[in-house]
């Protein structure tokens, strides 16, 4: 079955040795071409299908087009002016060979603003060309189509800051519909991404994401936010509940390095420490630090298995918060610290002596005179001793 053309351009192609005229032609696809008009048809009836210049479109002109990328980018731009129905041969050309035509498709897509074309424009922003990107994530924002949130999101991630930013913007245009998703953007590890969800979220201007903003208020980026949305930053005895009682744990636990976070955090009690036992699994060094510290300020002793499992962390500030929260918790985490002290780790053998020694609990003095039978290390030596000594010292008060 002959497809109809989508769309016709003219051209100036050759008709024999010598002779040129303008033709009309079809574009049925990228790369794919039909005459649909040439003045030999009119001065030769019939015999103009036979026309050399039909010849040329027919054989040449698939040649000149996979040749000439040139030819390509104007085509594109011919095609920019047909509108609507050229959509389907523009997202065809998403897929050139040459970067400045898929380029110059995406921003012509852009400009046509049809969403037939975010499906073909999300997967393009994948493109190996940051140009590519850039501008399929610029025309996904003219477009303005919801479905393009998920994948504008991911492109916050991007390696350039240009494409970065223009994910951002593209986010900003389509608006309230991309304010859930920005929202939970705010607990990604990237300190960039972080920041480029804030700012959109300011520009919107959607109330909804003031408690969320308010949690980084000691950050610059995010005061800038609220301000640019008027509003005023919730204290955060009012923000911490308030994310909390929306199940956003994971925004809460990024939010944690910030100045107050972890104290309001900790008023929430109980409820947090799922939370918290989660987030000393985190990849930030300081959040799995004032994980604990808050767990140490709540003093669950449900938090006491995975403290211990967090003396054994590679940043010795973590070690130590752990060790400090397990002290609070108190005589609950005994048990669990008597097991410690045999431990293949000598700095978490050393810990657990310590964090005895601190919690002062005579119930600890065999397993410690013990351990000091079979210890060889000399620093853990030191430290089961001392806490032996102090423990003894306590309890003939």
């Amino acid at each position: 079955m002959k497809r109809q053309p989508i769309c016709e351009i003219e051209l100036v192609v050759p008709c024999g040795e010598e002779d040129t005229h303008p033709v009309r032609v079809g574009i049925v696809g990228w790369g794919k071409f039909e005459v649909v008009w040439t003045p030999c048809d009119d001065w030769l009836g019939p015999f103009g299908l036979m026309a050399p210049c039909r010849d040329w479109v027919r054989e040449q002109l698939p040649e000149k087009f996979r040749r000439d990328w040139k030819w390509r980018f104007q085509l594109v731009g011919s095609l920019e002016q047909v509108g609507v129905s050229a959509v389907p041969v523009l997202i065809e050309a998403l897929k050139d060979s040459d970067e400045d035509v898929r380029r110059a498709s995406a921003e012509a897509l852009g400009k046509i603003q049809d969403p037939q074309a975010v499906p073909a424009l999300i997967q393009t922003l994948k493109d190996s060309d940051k140009d590519v990107r850039q501008a399929s994530a610029e025309a996904l924002g003219k477009i303005g189509d919801s479905q393009a949130v998920p994948a504008l999101i991911q492109t916050l991630k991007d390696s350039e800051w240009d494409v970065r930013r223009a994910s951002a913007e593209a986010l900003v245009q389509i608006g309230k519909p991309a304010v859930p998703t920005l929202i939970q953007t705010l607990k990604d590890s990237s300190e960039d991404v972080r920041r480029l969800s804030a700012e959109a979220l300011g520009k919107i201007q959607d109330p909804q994401a003031v408690p969320y903003l308010s949690l980084f208020q000691s950050d610059s980026h995010f005061r800038q936010a609220l301000q640019q949305m008027n509003a005023e930053p919730l204290p955060l005895s009012q923000a911490v509940p308030f994310v909390a009682r929306q199940q956003h744990w994971a925004v809460l636990m990024r939010a944690l390095p910030y100045e107050g976070v972890v104290e309001a955090v900790s008023q929430l009690g109980s409820e947090a420490v799922p939370m918290l036992i989660n987030a000393l699994k985190d990849s930030d060094k300081d959040v799995r630090r004032l994980s604990a510290e808050a767990l140490g300020k709540i003093q669950d002793s449900q938090a006491v298995p995975a403290l211990i499992q967090t003396l054994k962390d590679s940043y010795w500030l973590v070690r130590s918060a752990s060790m400090c929260a397990l002290v609070k918790i108190g005589k609950s985490a005994v048990p669990a610290l008597i097991e410690t002290l045999k431990d293949s780790d000598w700095r978490v053998r050393k810990a657990s002596a310590e964090a005895l020694r601190r919690i002062g609990d005579s119930q600890a003095l065999p397993a410690l005179q013990q351990a000091l039978q079979q210890e060889q290390n000399k620093h853990v030596r030191s430290e089961i001793q001392k806490a032996i000594s102090e423990i003894q010292r306590r309890n003939k008060r």
